[in-house]
This record gives C-alpha cells, structure tokens and sequence, in this order.
C-alpha cells in the first residue's frame, strides 16, 4: 500500500509495473481522512519513511506527524537518518536506520519481516514509545510539571 503523492510516485509506480508486483501493490494517492490513514495502517504490517538526506526539507528539522501515526499503529519503522528525532526512535522506538539506498531498504524490509519474533519487538518498542503521544500522557506531564496545577 503506497498511501500520498509526490515527486517519485510515477518512479515508483513505473518500478512497480518493471518488476512484475503491480497487481500486489496498492496506490492510495492523497488520503485526506485521518481515520482512514489509522485503518490503513493498523492493516499494515511495516512502515517505510526513506527521506532523502540531500534534499533541503523542512522535514531534517521538524518532528514528522506520521512517524506518530506509524508509532501508534505499532509499527516497525525502517527510516534514514533525517528527521530530528531519528536516533531517538531508533534507541527507544525500534526503528531500523538505514542509509538512503534501495538495497539497505530491502535488507531491512527482509529482515523484519522473516523475523516474526524481531517484528514483534521492533512493534512492541514502537507502541509503548507511541504511548508518550497519547493526549492522556502528554496532559499528566505537563500537569505534572506545572506549579499551578500542583498548588490547588
């Protein structure tokens, strides 16, 4: 399933249709409704954000919305090392960083999905650290911190 647009989506639909998987692939094209991004992703069983490091992107800087969707839905990320927060998902998030390169792509894909018990901690990693997003946990925190709360 190969849900938005952009830049590489006739790339990679033509790669598709090059190796012979067209029928085996999905292309979702923009998908506008939250709700139906979480169905979609609660059916998957990996999630690819392959950033490219050469491209001058608000994404280097910024915390990406859909590493949270992903993380929410429990799943494994394989990523590149792009977003801020990179390192961070790998250490505490099970995400699997890989260089910008096809090959360290399927590697990945390969090994988590042949490794039942590696995909399940690489989503069992992923959901526990998606648990700091939950609007639950983000208001105890701040709550927790904050001496206007704590003096009533």
């Amino acid at each position: 399933m190969v849900m938005g647009t952009g830049p590489y989506l006739d790339t990679v639909k033509a790669l598709a249709q090059e190796l012979g998987v067209s029928d085996a692939v999905t292309f979702r094209g923009f998908v506008e409704s939250d709700d139906e991004i979480e169905t979609v992703l609660a059916q998957s069983a990996v999630a690819v954000a392959p950033y490219n490091p050469e491209k001058a992107s608000f994404t280097r800087y910024a915390d990406a919305g859909k590493l949270k969707m992903y993380l929410g839905a429990g799943l494994p990320i394989v990523m590149t090392d792009v977003t801020i927060n990179a390192k961070q998902l790998e250490q505490e998030a099970g995400a699997s960083l890989i260089n910008y390169d096809e090959e360290e792509l399927n590697r990945a894909l390969v090994e988590i999905l042949n490794n039942e018990a590696l995909w399940q901690q690489k989503s069992d990693a992923a959901k526990a650290f998606g648990l700091r997003y939950d609007w639950n946990s983000i208001f105890d925190r701040a709550f927790e911190s904050s001496t206007v709360f704590q003096s009533r």
